[in-house]
């Protein structure tokens, strides 16, 4: 782990005491689902409320301008 990175559990990401924190440093983030399963990508913002972003099909891939220190979540979803 770098100096600089947090890890969170991802199962925490339920709590809301989990939030993101207020930044001014945006960054470019591209993410690839190379899972089986399309999955969705969402955004834990400064109150603790997920808001989503995309969705993701196997092999998609998508580029999202956020702030570093941002907490993402990656849902699976299982399509019928």
């Amino acid at each position: 782990m770098l100096a600089n990175e947090i890890h969170v559990d991802p199962f925490s990401l339920s709590d809301p005491t989990i939030k993101s924190p207020l930044s001014r440093e945006r960054i470019r983030v591209r993410f690839v689902n190379s899972a089986p399963e399309a999955v969705d990508l969402c955004w834990v913002d400064c109150r603790g409320k997920i808001v989503r972003y995309d969705k993701l099909f196997r092999g998609q891939s998508a580029v999202i301008y956020t702030y570093v220190g941002n907490f993402l979540r990656f849902s699976f979803l299982k399509i019928f």
